[in-house]
């Protein structure tokens, strides 16, 4: 009998019906591929790659209790596995993605970029979808780019170095390519590329853990206020017409900050642990700016043919305020965190509920 020809046997188009397990776990496997992947699509990529899918697919895969084993490797130095590098990435976009601030964290975005170069760096060849990955940067918006996607990586990280913050639709877009590298592409040395991505690797836990944050509404880990360190701690600053009273215990920040608004009134926003970031998001970091700002929960905008600022928050409610307390709004923050101790709970409250 003759040889059967190889080319025979390229591919076999198959129909299947899955059982109601089975699509639980097709569609929680969804969610890390492209809205525009087709269904087959996916299925192939789980079936060529079983061991990359395989510990996330289980059913009890739990997104918080893996994210708390990721902290913990960090604080051992033990390298990641491939499918926690991806729970880093895919929470990433996902923090950029349902997140409301109009501008994201510079640093943080470079720790995604630098990521994602020294993952290029491991793949000898991208082939098309090279133009894919260079369409997601800045570089390659325009059609006009004609250098390798490590160029436009690197030229998008010497245009934003030193910059004050960056859009977050930008990150979105960019983010999406160490997600899609780490997702798709052969990747053999896992151990060594762990080392290579590993100096970014508290940016991108920051980012994972906001992304758990804002798709379930909880951290991914509860510490309670038991045992020794900081029980309870009261601080006031005032300047100006502003001021801040905070109230800290061991694991929780929560205040009031008032106001002196235009009409000679005042008012009083109050923050807890999950609002307090995005308070200081507002006022500290973007308030100098003299841009409108939108933030999670509050938003920001300078009109300046007005000569005011307008503050609001999700309520609805919106007051405004005299340019001269922006100053002043920034200083009582930055005395809050020259506190030594209230600075290392922020720090430490921001490794639960991250950052954008």
């Amino acid at each position: 009998m003759g040889q059967t020809s190889d080319k025979t046997r390229v591919g076999k188009l198959l129909q299947l019906r899955l059982n109601d397990g089975n699509v639980g776990y097709f569609e929680r496997m969804r969610r890390y591929f492209s809205a525009e992947a087709k269904d087959g699509e996916v299925l192939k990529r789980l079936l060529d790659q079983p061991d990359v899918w395989s510990e996330i697919a289980h059913d009890s895969f739990d997104e918080g209790f893996h994210l708390m084993k990721v902290l913990q490797k960090i604080s051992t130095r033990t390298p990641l596995t491939r499918s926690e590098w991806m729970l880093l990435a895919t929470g990433a976009h996902d923090a950029y993605m349902r997140t409301r601030r109009s501008r994201a964290n510079v640093g943080l975005y470079l720790d995604v970029l630098s990521a994602t170069l020294a993952l290029v760096h491991h793949i000898p060849e991208l082939g098309t979808r090279e133009e894919y990955l260079i369409g997601n940067l800045p570089a390659g918006r325009d059609g006009k780019f004609r250098g390798g996607v490590a160029s436009a990586i690197s030229e998008e990280i010497s245009r934003l170095r030193g910059e004050p913050f960056v859009a977050t639709t930008r990150c979105e877009f960019g983010c999406r390519n160490l997600q899609v590298l780490l997702r798709d592409e052969q990747l053999d040395n896992m151990e060594r590329l762990s080392q290579d991505l590993w100096p970014y690797i508290e940016g991108l836990f920051c980012l994972a853990a906001r992304g758990y944050y804002y798709k379930n509404q909880k951290t991914f880990y509860q510490p309670a206020d038991e045992g020794g360190g900081l029980q309870h701690k009261g601080l006031n600053f005032c300047e100006g017409d502003i001021d801040l009273d905070c109230h800290l215990t061991q694991n929780s920040i929560s205040g009031i900050l008032r106001l002196l608004t235009t009409d000679n009134g005042s008012v009083e926003v109050g923050f807890n642990t999950s609002s307090y970031l995005d308070l200081y998001y507002a006022f500290h970091q973007t308030a100098a700016s003299g841009e409108s700002v939108k933030g999670d929960l509050f938003n920001w905008s300078q009109f300046a043919f007005k000569g005011e600022i307008v503050f609001g928050g999700e309520d609805g409610i919106r007051v405004g305020l005299q340019p001269a307390v922006v100053p002043q709004i920034r200083s009582v923050f930055e005395q809050l965190l020259a506190d030594e101790q209230a600075s290392e709970l922020i720090t430490r409250l921001k490794r639960y509920y991250g950052d954008v």
